[in-house]
C-alpha cells in the first residue's frame, strides 16, 4: 500500500507540480499540496492535491474521462505530473488567459490594500469587496474566477508571510480567521464522529462515489488512498474536499473533488 510518509509543501509552483507544463495549466490548475509518498518496497516520491478552475459545479459537466467536474487524472512520471488533455470543454475556456492577466494586474494594483485591509468582519467594507461588485458587473462567471485565483494567490501570500495556515477571505472580506488542517487522512465532522478504523471511511467513500465512477467507467477500489484537503482552492469555510488516489504502479493520480 502506498502511505503519505511527510507533508512537504504548501502551494508548490506549477514547475514544481508538472512536467512541461502548457501556458494555459496557470490558468486553469491550482497546486495545492505535495505530500511525500512511499510504496512497499520503502521507494519515495512526490505527490500534489491539484485544484482546477470550475470543479465542484455539475453544471460544467462534460463527456471527458480524463477530467470532469468531479475529479482530474495526471500521469505521474517521477515526482511531477503530466497531463496531455485538453480544456475546451471548460466554461469560458477561451477568455481565461486575458482573465488571468486581469487578475494579475488587479493583484500587483492591489496586492497591499487585499492582503491588510484590516476588515473585522464580514459585513465590514473592504477594497475587495470594492473589486468583487466591479467583477459581478461584467459576468457572474468572471467575478467566481477573479475571487477563486485572487484568494489562492492571498492565502498563499499570507501564509508565506506568517506561517499561519488561515483562507484568504479572512484578510479581504472579514470571514473566519481560523487556522486550518492542512493535510487529513480521515474527517472529523460536527456531531464528533470520527472514522477511526481508515477501511471503513474508504468503504463509505467509495460509497458514496460509486455512481460516478460507474457512469464514467472509473475504478477507484484498486487505487491506494492518500487523504484529503479541504476547500477548492481554499475560498472559504467548507466541507469540500479534493482526494487523492493513486493506481498501485503509481503512474496514475486522481484529485477527485467531493462536495456537501
Amino acid at each position: 500500500m502506498i502511505k503519505v510518509t511527510k507533508v512537504e509543501k504548501l502551494f508548490p509552483s506549477i514547475e514544481e507540480v508538472f512536467e512541461s507544463p502548457k501556458e494555459w495549466f496557470k490558468y486553469v490548475f491550482f497546486p495545492l499540496l505535495t505530500v511525500e509518498i512511499e510504496n512497499e518496497q520503502q521507494q519515495k516520491s512526490k505527490a500534489h492535491f491539484v485544484s482546477m478552475y470550475a470543479c465542484g459545479l455539475a453544471e460544467y459537466e462534460s463527456e471527458r474521462t480524463d477530467c470532469n467536474w468531479f475529479f482530474v487524472r495526471f500521469e505521474k512520471v517521477g515526482d511531477k505530473y503530466r497531463f496531455d488533455g485538453e480544456m475546451a470543454w471548460l466554461p469560458n475556456f477561451s477568455e481565461l488567459p486575458q482573465w488571468y492577466q486581469n487578475a494579475v494586474e488587479d493583484y500587483v494594483a492591489h496586492k497591499d490594500l487585499y492582503l491588510n485591509s484590516g476588515v473585522k468582519h464580514s459585513y465590514d467594507p473592504s477594497p475587495y469587496k470594492d473589486s468583487l461588485e466591479k467583477w459581478e458587473a461584467i459576468s457572474g462567471d468572471y467575478a467566481t474566477y477573479m475571487d477563486t485565483l485572487l484568494s489562492y494567490w492571498v492565502t498563499r501570500d499570507k501564509y508565506q508571510e506568517t506561517g499561519k495556515f488561515i483562507a484568504g477571505n479572512h484578510y479581504t472580506q472579514g470571514y473566519s480567521g481560523h487556522e486550518r488542517e492542512i493535510y487529513e487522512l480521515t474527517p472529523y465532522d460536527e456531531d464528533e464522529e470520527t472514522y477511526e478504523d481508515l477501511d471503513e471511511y474508504l468503504e463509505y467513500r467509495l460509497d458514496t462515489e460509486s455512481y460516478l465512477c460507474e457512469e464514467y467507467d472509473i475504478s477507484l477500489d484498486d487505487k491506494d488512498y492518500l487523504g484529503y484537503v479541504i476547500g477548492y482552492n481554499y475560498l472559504q469555510y467548507s466541507a469540500d474536499t479534493i482526494s487523492l488516489f493513486i493506481s498501485s504502479d503509481e503512474k496514475e493520480v486522481y484529485n477527485w473533488f467531493s462536495f456537501s
